[in-house]
């Protein structure tokens, strides 16, 4: 099957510090990037790694190098470290999933309890 591995980021809270407190972030939040590998399917499903590289691309792309030659080299992941995300949109396991419905699902959810 075929694979790609690939680094993914999002905007994380990475601590708190009061002397940066304003009106637009009251507790004084500070920011940064989480980096993570993931691997995106031939049929477009999704795993992401489970560890997150704070503010450290680089240490997220080596990881991501090695993973995938390991991949290469006829290498498994272990099912521990990975969990299943989003599909890729439009992709058979995006069409086939009933991505859809869960999504709506969740925000259904989220307009009830107020997420």
């Amino acid at each position: 099957m075929n694979l790609v591995v690939y680094v993914a980021s999002d905007l994380v809270v990475t601590g708190y510090n009061p002397e940066n407190a304003d009106m637009c972030n009251p507790r004084g939040a500070r920011y940064g990037d989480a980096y993570y590998v993931m691997i995106e399917y031939s049929n477009g499903a999704r795993q992401r790694h489970k560890y997150n590289f704070i503010n450290n691309e680089i240490k997220a792309t080596c990881y991501a190098n090695k993973i995938s030659k390991s991949l290469e080299n006829n290498g498994a992941i272990n099912p521990e470290y990975w969990e299943d995300t989003d599909p890729c949109y439009g992709s058979d396991a995006y069409v086939n999933g009933n991505y859809e419905l869960r999504q709506m699902e969740r925000e259904r959810f989220d307009d009830t309890f107020g997420f």
